[in-house]
């Protein structure tokens, strides 16, 4: 595996669902989900930050994706499935 990649991956992977968790959470359909006073934005930011690190994990490990093309790809069918995954949780509750 390389070390490089995994942690550049994994950091950039992190804070670009960070920031489109806030896009979409906190701007776009924040009534949907409104604001808690319990939130605590350090650990919405160390998930979304493991949540990088485990795509990286499989991205470098198990599916040897080496160029941005297949990366991209790869990440945009993954976020896509997880997001629906865990919005159909969140509706349901």
């Amino acid at each position: 595996m390389n070390t490089k990649n995994f942690i550049i991956g994994g950091l950039a992977g992190g804070i670009v669902n960070f920031l489109a968790g806030w896009l979409f959470y906190g701007v776009l359909f924040s009534s949907v989900m409104p604001a808690d006073e319990n939130m605590s934005m350090l650990f919405i930011f160390l998930g979304c930050l493991m949540f990088g690190v485990l795509l990286s994990y499989i991205y470098n490990q198990w599916a040897n994706i080496s160029t941005w093309m297949t990366g991209l790809t790869a990440g945009a069918v993954l976020g896509t499935i997880t997001a629906l995954w865990s919005n159909f949780f969140r509706f349901a509750s």
